[in-house]
């Protein structure tokens, strides 16, 4: 399971890779910064999600534990990546990399890590369901672990009705 989620992990930086020159190279030109960012975070969650389903029965998380460990792993991942990177390899500022994560100057940046911690257990939800016993992803959590996740729903819908 942990090299598969590796790789998928992989994947997924080459797409947000590429989303990120598609920002710049197309939508920026064409919409402006601003516009452009948001365009290009929700071109990213779709991506994420789309391939987190089609990939998470290929990885083979045994239970929401282990889809939540990789959601965990990707973010952390993610993070590092784009701080590592963005200031050791492109010698970014550190304001030039904690811009994106301004919610209250508009950024919507953190849709993104996010997306990239839920997606696996989102994704595992919607394709493993046990019709004998119900819901297993409800199953298999605590009232802990499901009480901290609809409270994370809930503050997500509250980012996007604003």
């Amino acid at each position: 399971m942990v090299s598969r989620a590796a790789l998928v992990w992989l994947g997924l930086l080459a797409l947000a890779i590429a989303n990120g020159a598609l920002r710049e190279l197309v939508l920026v030109p064409r919409l402006g910064d601003y516009p452009a960012h948001v365009v290009s975070v929700v071109l990213l969650c779709a991506a994420i999600l789309a391939v987190t389903r089609a990939t998470i029965a290929w990885m083979g998380p045994a239970g929401v534990a282990q889809a939540v460990l990789i959601g965990q792993v990707w973010t952390l991942a993610t993070v590092a990546f784009e701080f590592g990177g963005g200031r050791y390899v492109f010698d970014l500022p550190w304001e030039t990399l904690w811009r994106d994560y301004r919610l209250v100057e508009g950024r919507v940046w953190l849709a993104v890590i996010a997306t990239t911690l839920f997606a696996p257990v989102l994704m595992r939800r919607t394709t493993h369901r046990d019709a004998a016993d119900g819901d297993e992803f409800h199953r298999d959590l605590s009232w802990r672990e499901r009480r901290a996740i609809e409270h994370a729903a809930r503050r997500a819908d509250r980012l996007f009705e604003e």
